[in-house]
């Protein structure tokens, strides 16, 4: 096992700001398990989902990333959790399972003007993508909204990143940003 904390390196976001595609590359660059809700709900059979809301989805979701992240942090294992946290209790949830286990957390916010988020949400809603929040400006502008009120009011230190970088750059900067993470070690 790992003689260092396990480290939870959070991406978070609205929904376009490019987290996933993020969260994947500094996986890589890592070698670290990424887990994203979005992910979980595309995984996940319709038959058991079906008839459910956004809201009920993605809480089925949460549920099931946190699960998984706090198995990986059991093992001593550093994970990416990329997701779209817009409620307070979802982060007391993360720093209660980090200080729980000794686990340290490095969370990395990606910010993107409103026009920016709407225009990446709709490209991938006419690709034909499966993501829960389809081209619906209104329910983007209200999910945008409350997750910035959220990230303002958080008591966690977050490094905040530009999402109109390229994705390159964006993994370049996160990996230089925080001198934590080049401490993580998985295979020791």
């Amino acid at each position: 096992m790992n003689e260092m904390p396990a480290t939870v390196v959070v991406i978070c976001g609205p929904p376009g700001s490019g987290k996933t595609t993020l969260s994947r590359m500094a996986g890589r660059a890592l070698e670290l398990s990424t887990i994203d809700t979005d992910g979980i709900i595309n995984a996940v059979s319709p038959k058991y989902i079906e008839g459910l809301d956004a809201t009920a989805k993605f809480g089925f979701a949460k549920d099931v990333a946190f699960h998984f992240v706090q198995t990986q942090v059991l093992a001593g294992q550093s994970i990416i959790l990329d997701v779209c946290f817009p409620d307070l209790r979802d982060w007391d949830r993360l720093k209660g399972l980090a200080d729980s286990f000794n686990a340290k957390l490095a969370v990395f916010r990606l910010v993107a003007p409103f026009s920016i988020l709407l225009e990446r949400v709709s490209a991938r809603a006419r690709a034909g993508s499966t993501h829960i929040l389809k081209h619906d400006e209104p329910m983007l502008r209200a999910i945008v909204d409350r997750a910035n009120a959220t990230y303002d009011a958080i008591d966690i230190p977050f490094h905040e990143l530009n999402a109109t970088a390229s994705p390159q750059d964006l993994c370049t900067e996160l990996l230089d940003h925080d001198p934590r993470l080049g401490s993580i070690n998985n295979t020791g």
